[in-house]
């Protein structure tokens, strides 16, 4: 089975130093609910170019309560945009 591997945002640091380990998908996405803290877009950009890198899928489900524009609304309201596109990258699918 594929490994998975899920960060959520937990912890700022660890996602803006975050060096990428070789796995088969890395899942990202930022925390939501009433306590839920902003996830800078450099961080997530940081990863998926790392991940790529290795030359694993990156899939980034969503930003959560905070959206890339620092602006706290919904979770479906910020959406899933990273770059301007949907980046739902699976196993077994040609990474670009």
């Amino acid at each position: 089975m594929d490994k998975l591997t899920s960060f959520f945002g937990k912890d700022e640091s660890f996602l803006k130093d975050y060096f990428y380990k070789k796995k088969t998908v890395d899942t990202l996405f930022g925390e939501s609910g009433p306590k839920a803290r902003p996830m800078q877009p450099e961080w997530v950009i940081n990863i998926k170019r790392q991940v790529e890198q290795q030359g694993a899928a990156f899939f980034f489900k969503q930003w959560g309560t905070w959206g890339s524009d620092g602006v706290k609304r919904n979770k479906h309201a910020n959406g899933k945009l990273l770059l301007g596109e949907v980046i739902q990258q699976m196993p077994g699918r040609k990474v670009v």
